[in-house]
């Protein structure tokens, strides 16, 4: 009787036993699909399978430009973060809308990346385009200041008290120019004049190429570009950088002795930036995702070079997505009184 007693208790301990290891071993697996499941407290890209075929990178703007460069840079360094093909592609065209248009028809599911720049909310306070409805924020990753230069063979001026007091005295006399009429170039050029107090005259040119051989040329008087982008016509001798649009000196591309805009005492509050958005829709753990991977670049040291070797370290550019979204209404508002102001 003993022996059987002990044996039906052990038989007892060895059930009970197994039914605790098939419960814990599915609560396991529960968690585990759970984790892999949800965005949230794990933003690796492993958990979510993610992503697992090549990004396009749409840029809304021609090649060779400073949104096209960094574009390139940055889609190298997601490449090399995920391990994932990234593709830039020019879709130029109306602003930046063309590209819009092209990223709002492709699938929400992460695969599509967009470069945002000023005109995104240019174009939605002009009502061609609702941008903020359509996409979703994932990090600014750049910020710039302007460069304004002249010619040294300039017949009215070649230094900014005289550009100054030439520009005053003949309104509409100075010319300058840009790749977009009715968008950043031309609001930024008439900004400017408006912060001096003076008239300028805006001609559009197809592309940022055509304005620089223009300018080159003497065709137009002042040429106003992004910092990124006038790096590479430092070379030129014959140019003569007249202002920064900055609080502090620029200590790059020949810039040392260039005086800013708030020794000067302009108030010019104009600047581009860049952006990666995806399309309303995305789930979001993968927005998560690619926000906390932004986040990552940003901070690393090959990325710190590009901004160094670009020129666009000179103000800080990193927003993340909740305040990158109240940047992009910010803008859109500034543009909407800008757009009332001038027309276009």
């Amino acid at each position: 009787m003993m022996k059987k007693n002990s044996l039906q208790q052990f038989f007892s301990i060895l059930c009970a036993i197994f039914c605790i290891s098939v419960l814990l071993s599915a609560c396991g697996g529960s968690n585990g699909e759970a984790s892999s499941g949800s965005g949230s407290g794990d933003n690796s890209g492993a958990a979510l399978d993610y992503p697992s075929r090549t990004i396009e990178f749409v840029v809304p703007f021609g090649a060779g430009g400073s949104a096209d460069l960094f574009a390139r840079s940055f889609a190298d360094l997601v490449s090399r973060e995920t391990g994932a093909n990234v593709n830039v592609v020019n879709k130029e065209g109306a602003g930046g809308v063309t590209g819009l248009t092209y990223v709002s028809e492709q699938d929400a599911d992460g695969y599509t990346f967009c470069l945002v720049t000023p005109s995104m909310p240019i174009a939605e306070a002009k009502g061609r385009f609702d941008f903020s409805g359509s996409f979703t924020p994932i990090a600014m990753m750049e910020a710039d200041v302007y460069v304004v230069s002249v010619l040294d063979s300039n017949k009215n001026f070649t230094d900014w008290d005289g550009f100054v007091s030439y520009a005053k005295a003949n309104p509409g006399a100075v010319t300058t120019g840009g790749s977009s009429a009715g968008g950043l170039d031309e609001y930024t050029a008439l900004q400017f004049g408006e912060a001096i107090g003076a008239e300028l005259t805006y001609v559009p040119y197809d592309g940022y190429g055509e304005y620089k051989t223009a300018f080159l040329g003497g065709e137009v008087d002042l040429y106003i570009d992004k910092l990124s982008s006038f790096t590479n016509m430092a070379q030129y001798e014959e140019i003569i950088p007249l202002l920064v649009t900055s609080e502090n000196r620029v200590h790059s591309a020949g810039l040392d002795d260039t005086p800013t805009s708030t020794e000067q005492g302009i108030e010019f509050g104009a600047s581009s930036w860049r952006g990666i958005v995806v399309k309303n829709g995305t789930p979001q753990e993968i927005v998560d995702y690619l926000s906390s991977l932004c986040e990552r670049i940003y901070e690393s040291e090959d990325f710190q070079t590009v901004l160094k070797q670009d020129n666009a370290d000179v103000v800080f550019g990193y927003k993340n997505a909740s305040d990158f979204t109240v940047h992009i209404a910010s803008e859109t508002e500034r543009f909407v009184d800008i757009v009332a102001a001038y027309g276009g």
